[in-house]
């Protein structure tokens, strides 16, 4: 694009944005000038009408509360007489009032200047509210004189009480219409209208007929809520622009009458209050094309001017472009132009010189090229040696790399990635592609806590040049897993360029080390408890012949002598023919004899029970409990609950020794005074549940105790237990005695 045109658009863009800006500006505050104007304009008319209003209706007030006091009203209620003359007169000297009644005090028209004496109006707001003061009815329609009227009523006190209601009418179309009609301050189109509670207007309009009480007016634009709280609107003095009731654009302000609850609203259209703003804005637009048309005639001008002197110079440096540095295009112009043409001579002068000097300086450089290109071919075959043998290196490097058999990662001396291999993708998740670049230490691979561990690890790495350790590091979909990570740096051209990282992932290792340690403690364990079970079972076997072996020296023994000194006896006294005495000893020998049947029976069940060998568990139980109870004077409670059939032998005798084992422990250590044994057959499980109120113990004291005896009897309870596949459980602690469950498979038989 030309200067010339360049110059002409930007002229003409800053005189239309100028003139655009000052059009709006000046448009608006005339607009805003106005507003306020006609606002106080329409506010001063409405509040003027408002007031007029309102001392007109205090005027109504004061005239119907001094007639109810006069006397011709006060002797109407009180005496029978003729007061038609006297309402006639009243009514000729106030042609406000078109109608005049007077009510006692039940409500009957006693008086009125129409016909309509004798009519019961008890119910009617106006007696109601006339009882207790002035009041003024709202606008309607009477009856009688078919006009607009306002009915005031007024009490009528006689010896200062109530004796009746005078209520007079006053015709709105000899006042109050004409405060309202009244065209003064409004315009061509504007007026002022009342509106009641209801929204009706109330007053005659400007521009349509018969509207009293039949027009609805919206007033929702004016309608705020009751300080007080009641459901009635207050309204108060504001300028809005809405529709009327024709539908047309109108400038709107209202005022509120308390007394009525009434709302005058005075109005003028906007086509006629904006009218002067519409004339403005139409000469402002007249001026701006007379500017713009001025604007283009002087830009035109001006840039034909300054771009004259410019083309001719272009013409003039074209010479010199086609290679004749001998032109002259200077001038003796003192503007700018002239200034930039005498440059151009010198230039050209310049050029001229350094052309000569280049063509000088060229024959050189060819001998200078031809001396370099040998050097340069030297070094460029020594160079590509180099560069075979680095290529090769970094070929194996690389192959080396991306084939090893532990994660790697190669990082810069930044700890930024450069590189990884296969294994480290398949061992922690990542591709090359989403880690390239990141810092390693970024939380990436590693746990929150182990961040500054890895920033730590990097810089031993590079200072020291090696490091090694165990930890634990993070994959991708967040699984921690331990590793062992090695550290060198990569040294180039005899620099640190980064750090090459091996990652080994250990987690098997870990769990051999630690089911290594879990199998020692259990060993432990089970070396201590199998110490436990040898000497219990040595120290049972020495008590059970010791058991034995005083049962047969003490009563089997010692019956046994007698009976053998008996049959000494018996020998002697038949040798001596004394058979009385023979006869004793047999019947004592006898005694002895089945006294010791009776010991070998007791041995015999102490060791073995036969009811549990021929009849099975439960009735070997009840004799057990039985025999418990009798010996140790210990309530047992003995419970069978869904237990009809036997088990096998091994399972029997297995529950039969458990109970044994668990009520002799009870014996020893409890001090129990009840015991509770229950057998539940639940679902292919019989469960033991035997529970004393004894003083109870704490289980770990005596799982880790050193004292062999202690805890033997629930080892070896447990014991038994294990090796048919069932399990114990045990609780117990001081002073709130102890419960042990037990839970066996089972197969019956």
């Amino acid at each position: 694009m030309k200067i010339q045109r360049k110059f002409q658009i930007i002229a003409l863009s800053f005189l239309t944005a100028v003139s655009i800006t000052s059009i709006l500006i000046s448009r608006s505050i005339s607009t805003n000038t106005i507003n306020q104007q006609i606002t106080n304009n329409l506010i001063n008319t409405t509040q003027s009408r408002a007031s007029h209003i309102e001392t007109l209706l205090g005027e109504y007030e004061e005239l119907t509360k001094t007639m109810a006091t006069g006397t011709s009203f006060c002797d109407a209620v009180g005496e029978s007489i003729d007061h038609a003359q006297r309402i006639k007169t009243i009514i000729e000297s106030h042609k406000e009032i078109s109608r005049i009644r007077i009510l006692d005090k039940e409500g009957i028209v006693i008086v009125s200047t129409h016909e309509d004496i004798g009519m019961d109006k008890s119910a009617y707001e106006i007696f109601l509210r006339g009882k207790e003061g002035v009041f003024i009815g709202d606008l309607h329609l009477s009856s009688f004189t078919h006009k607009y009227v306002l009915s005031i009523s007024s009490p009528i006190l006689l010896n200062k009480k109530f004796a009746g209601v005078l209520v007079l009418n006053f015709d709105a179309d000899k006042e109050l219409f004409k405060i309202t009609t009244d065209r003064t301050g409004l315009g061509e189109s504007g007026e002022a209208y009342l509106v009641n509670k209801d929204g009706y207007m109330i007053t005659p309009s400007r521009f349509i007929d018969d509207v009293i009480l039949k027009q609805k007016v919206d007033l929702k634009h004016i309608e705020v809520p009751n300080p007080n709280g009641s459901p009635d609107t207050l309204l108060q003095e504001e300028i809005a622009i809405i529709k009327d009731y024709r539908g047309i654009q109108v400038l709107s302000v209202h005022t509120h009458i308390p007394e009525m609850d009434w709302c005058l609203v005075s109005k003028i259209d906007n086509k006629e209050a904006f009218a002067p703003v519409t004339q403005l804005t139409n000469s402002l637009l007249l001026i701006f094309v007379i500017i713009l048309l001025l604007s283009i005639l002087i830009s035109s001008v001006a840039s034909r001017t300054i771009t004259r002197p410019i083309k001719r110079l272009h013409e003039e440096t074209e010479e010199i472009t086609k290679g004749n540095l001998n032109y002259k295009v200077g001038t003796t112009s003192p503007d700018e132009v002239g200034k930039l043409s005498r440059a151009f001579d010198e230039m050209t002068i310049n050029l001229k010189k350094s052309k000569e000097e280049l063509e000088d300086y060229s024959r050189n450089l060819e001998k200078k090229v031809e001396e370099r290109t040998r050097d340069l071919e030297m070094d460029i075959s020594k160079r590509k040696n180099a560069e075979k043998a680095l290529y090769k290196s970094q070929q194996e490097f690389a192959s080396l790399f991306r084939s090893g058999p532990e994660a790697l990662a190669y990082v810069d001396e930044k700890s930024n990635i450069l590189e990884i291999n296969p294994r480290f993708t398949e061992l922690f998740g990542y591709t090359l592609k989403e880690v390239k670049g990141r810092n390693i230490n970024d939380g990436m691979i590693h746990p929150p806590d182990k961040i500054e561990e890895g920033k730590k690890v990097d810089k031993i790495a590079l200072t020291k040049g090696y490091i090694n350790y165990e930890t634990i590091r993070k994959k991708k979909d967040g699984t921690l897993f331990p590793v062992s990570i090695s550290g060198s740096p990569v040294i180039i051209d005899n620099q640190k360029k980064g750090i090459l990282e091996i990652y080994q992932d250990i987690t098997k290792q870990v769990r051999t080390k630690e089911k290594v340690q879990d199998m020692l403690k259990e060993i432990k364990k089970d070396r201590k408890n199998l110490k436990k079970l040898s000497l219990k079972l040595i120290k049972a076997q020495e008590e059970e012949r010791k058991k034995i072996s005083e049962m047969i020296h003490d009563d089997i023994g010692q019956n046994i002598t007698a009976i053998k000194i008996n049959i000494s006896l018996i020998e002697e006294r038949i040798q001596l023919k004394l058979f009385p005495k023979v006869k004793e000893r047999l019947i004592e020998t006898k005694s002895l004899i089945n006294n010791v049947f009776e010991h070998l029976h007791k041995l015999s069940v102490d060791l073995r029970s036969p009811i549990l060998r021929d009849i099975g568990l439960v009735p070997a139980l009840y004799a057990y409990v039985d025999r418990y109870k009798e010996r140790e004077n210990i309530d047992v409670n003995f419970k069978i609950i869904n237990l009809k059939k036997r088990l096998t032998k091994e399972i029997e005798i297995v529950i039969f020794s458990i109970v044994q084992e668990a009520f002799t422990n009870i014996s020893r250590h409890a001090l129990a005074s009840k015991v509770y044994l229950c057998l539940e057959n639940k679902k292919s499980k019989v469960c033991i549940l035997i529970e004393d109120n004894g003083k109870g113990f704490n289980i770990e004291d005596v799982r880790d105790s050193e004292d062999p005896d202690l805890g033997l009897g629930l080892l070896e309870m447990r014991e038994r237990i294990d090796s048919i596949g069932g399990n114990l459980d045990i609780q117990s602690s001081l002073g709130k005695g102890t419960r042990l469950l037990i839970k066996i498979p089972i197969l019956e038989e």
